[in-house]
């Protein structure tokens, strides 16, 4: 993207000015696209000084998740595997996602908005989505897997998720709780809403939503003590862009090497480390059953794994999780 090449080369002069005729000659455009360039970024929100004989400066980038933006935290040469589609508000990034992939939008694409009105998490739940404050993202695929292999790129989700945000300052405090929960300590920081569209011959389509916390600083009554905020863990702002940028990349690498090793199983050792769950107490709970024992591990599938006071094993692929053990996790 020309405009994120443009940042680029701002930010490499933080402190100086950067001629125009610079800019075009190094980016092999004319001095009318830089300056049209320049304009729109401005128009974004970015702080951008212009100084007559002297060229542009780059004051301060604007925390909006334009395509643009992420692009300049990526830090790749190869193309990215994606396609951001940015929308200033949405009632919901999944539906929109779906609305796409029925209209026959591509692998990869990403449907990202700066507010959701309607933002839902797991079985029709609220998920608050305060315009600015965190991450709402819905990524399209579709993977040439069987159905009954969906699950586990919400598992891997997790895993992209946990890597980035602990990359960003919470180290050592981030886990994952089955199946669909990111944990900054006792509290809920992320959360994954995977929904498919898939028949007897294999997976149509798969929208993977991804919301995460960032800026906010408080939350409602009945959220205390159960949410958090990469803001209220960290004391300091994240850059949303850069916190997109992170987790795209980490979980199409992730992604990549579960194809091309036709394995999700290093994918899901992974996902042992991070897991809140394995070796506790848990108790998984569904609309049909409620089945409690110590949590050994998730199967090949996906499945949470867990053996019963009378040692019989189960393994379940949904519900709800509460975990025991230290007392912390719910």
């Amino acid at each position: 993207m020309m405009r994120a090449k443009i940042i680029r080369l701002l930010m490499q002069n933080p402190s100086e000015f950067v001629s125009g005729q610079e800019m075009a000659d190094q980016l092999s455009i004319s001095r009318a696209a830089v300056n049209k360039h320049i304009d729109k970024l401005r128009q974004m929100g970015c702080d951008i000084l212009c100084k007559p004989n002297a060229g542009y400066r780059l004051n301060g980038l604007c925390d909006l998740l334009l395509p643009e933006l992420v692009e300049v935290y990526r830090f790749s040469p190869q193309e990215a595997p994606y396609e951001i589609v940015h929308f200033d508000s949405l009632s919901s990034t999944n539906q929109k996602a779906k609305e796409l992939a029925l209209k026959g939008a591509e692998h990869g694409t990403v449907v990202v908005c700066e507010e959701q009105t309607e933002g839902r998490g797991r079985q029709g739940r609220q998920w608050l989505s305060k315009r600015g404050e965190g991450i709402y993202c819905s990524i399209i695929l579709r993977p040439s897997v069987p159905p009954e292999q969906v699950h586990q790129f919400a598992l891997m989700a997790g895993v992209a998720v946990a890597r980035a945000i602990s990359a960003l300052g919470m180290l050592g405090n981030v886990g994952l709780k089955w199946p669909n929960d990111v944990l900054c300590g006792s509290r809920k920081i992320s959360g994954i809403l995977c929904e498919m569209s898939a028949d007897p011959d294999g997976v149509e389509y798969l929208v993977l939503g991804i919301g995460i916390n960032v800026k906010q600083q408080e939350f409602p009554r009945e959220l205390w003590g159960i949410a958090t905020s990469m803001a209220m863990e960290t004391g300091r702002s994240c850059v949303r862009p850069q916190l997109l940028a992170m987790i795209l990349t980490e979980f199409f690498d992730l992604y990549q090497e579960a194809m091309v090793k036709v394995s999700f199983e290093p994918m899901l050792r992974e996902y042992v480390d991070w897991s809140v769950c394995v070796g506790k107490q848990v108790t998984v709970s569904s609309h049909r059953s409620r089945i409690s024992g110590r949590c050994l591990g998730f199967g090949p599938d996906g499945a949470l794994v867990l053996r019963d006071q009378e040692g019989k094993m189960h393994s379940v692929l949904a519900g709800d999780v509460s975990v025991r053990g230290d007392g912390m996790y719910v």
